[in-house]
């Protein structure tokens, strides 16, 4: 009973870590690489403990990815040249993939999307409490603690993130993650796994949750995952839809206005969306001359100067690895496709549009994430 308790412990800090590792501007750049070293060499030793006096293997998919990166890794040195330091990228992506990975493996499908799904509903509505600070009370968020990202100072209360632009504060749900479009992924995320996984009496609750936190990040893409995610929540059950048109009409008003604010601000034409539009141009039709990509140093760089992209996953995968690596993320999508649902692959699909995140922590684990195969063995026996 006790190890079986220690044992559920431990999971619940192993996705805890994950996720933190993926999102949070609280955890700086020495100890997050602490951190993921500490959890991949745990993570190995479990993974090897697993197969007791049967031969220790990995999948193909493991395996051509890793050789991959360290190719790619050798052909950065020749970027030394540009008098650049060497980027950390280079260890740091492998890391993550093979700890994704043997974490994918030691915890199980069932039981990490479980766990993961736990931990993001209270982090939903602790995010809603940290938003309801800025509305009953703005001016004591000046006075929380302060923490430093991307040379910039914000505030926290460890639970959510307080975004500031020089002296304005942005209000927009960023919750423990470092932004808002950061933030709304995994809160998608966790929405289709409750959609697809939780029981009728819990959904509306967890539906509810969500979906408040997800329209307070305000992100662009967010609005067009959360209303795949309802179109899923509709498809499992049709008494939704009646509730959804009476929402919709109730609530006419402020969804106009942010309709407008969208098209405005966000979306064609406006300057934020030319921000982000032209790097990716100019990262597409810069990546057909670069099949290997150019590599993590000279990216770092020349990225600003050329106005090359950033901010998103698909043109920092070319421009950084090339198109075998591409093909390499392509093709574990693909295999969540078949296996998780189209709409999981969908969500990561556009939300990888939207942010840098393909190889972070969380998403290496969703690459590999299965029952594990000696466990079903086992109780198959």
């Amino acid at each position: 009973m006790l190890k079986s308790r220690i044992k559920d412990i431990w999971i619940y800090i192993e996705v805890l870590l994950t996720i933190l590792l993926s999102v949070s501007p609280l955890l700086t750049k020495n100890i997050s690489i602490l951190l993921i070293l500490f959890l991949l060499a745990i993570e190995l030793l479990t993974y090897i403990n697993k197969f007791d006096n049967k031969r220790f293997k990995l999948d193909n998919s493991i395996i051509v990815i890793t050789i991959v990166f360290i190719i790619a890794m050798v052909f950065d040195l020749r970027n030394l040249t540009f008098d650049a330091t060497y980027s950390m990228v280079n260890f740091m992506y492998p890391c993550y993939f093979l700890c994704g990975y043997f974490i994918a493996k030691n915890i199980g499908k069932q039981k990490f999307y479980k766990v993961f799904e736990n931990i993001m509903f209270i982090v939903a509505i602790l995010s809603l409490i940290g938003m309801s600070i800025y509305y009953i009370s703005p001016n004591i968020i000046r006075s929380f603690p302060t923490y430093y990202f991307n040379d910039r100072t914000h505030r926290t209360i460890y639970f959510f993130n307080y975004i500031f632009e020089d002296d304005w504060m942005n209000v927009r749900n960023s919750g423990i993650a470092w932004e808002p479009g950061l933030f709304m992924v995994i809160l998608n995320v966790a929405l289709n796994l409750a959609i697809r996984n939780s029981d009728k009496k819990k959904l509306f609750f967890r539906v509810l949750v969500y979906g408040v936190a997800i329209i307070l990040t305000r992100s662009t893409i967010g609005y067009f995952v959360f209303l795949i995610n309802i179109l899923t929540l509709i498809k499992k059950d049709k008494k939704y839809l009646i509730l959804v048109v009476l929402l919709v009409i109730s609530l006419s008003t402020l969804i106009s206005a942010e309709i407008v604010y969208q098209l405005e601000y966000k979306l064609s034409g406006s300057t934020s969306f030319d921000a982000r539009f032209s790097p990716m141009v100019n990262a597409f039709n810069s990546s057909w001359y670069l099949p290997f990509g150019m590599g993590s140093t000279k990216y770092n760089v020349v990225y600003e100067a050329l106005n090359l992209g950033s901010f998103d996953s698909w043109t920092q995968i070319l421009l950084r690895f090339g198109f075998l690596t591409l093909f390499c993320v392509l093709e574990r999508i693909f295999k969540i496709y078949k296996k998780d649902g189209r709409t999981l692959a969908i969500i990561l699909i556009m939300c990888f549009f939207s942010q840098p995140i393909w190889g972070y922590l969380l998403f290496t684990v969703m690459y590999y994430i299965e029952e594990d195969t000696l466990e079903r063995n086992e109780n198959e026996h």
